[in-house]
């Protein structure tokens, strides 16, 4: 069995999650929905939509984050000498 790259990891877990809040919606409506009159006075996609866009935005801002602690190391340890690194 090979194994998943990160990409393929955080597709997965993100479909999961929508899965998820897919579930729990259906679960609301059918179960507990008749059993509370007031419904959200928001859509059902509206919630799909801002779980989409979070996702979305998580994901960028990690993946920056993520870039900039490997990258600034590596090029503060690119400008030391290399018998100066060695030393400290």
């Amino acid at each position: 069995m090979r194994r998943l790259s990160l990409v393929e990891l955080t597709a997965v877990s993100r479909t999961v999650q929508i899965a998820d809040a897919a579930s729990l919606t259906i679960l609301y409506r059918g179960v507990i929905g008749g059993l509370i009159s007031d419904m959200p006075p928001f859509p059902g996609s509206a919630a799909i939509f801002g779980l989409v866009v979070a996702t979305v935005v998580a994901t960028v801002v990690a993946t920056v984050v993520g870039a900039l602690a490997g990258l600034i190391p590596a090029v503060i340890a690119a400008r030391v000498k290399a018998i100066d690194a060695i030393r400290y």
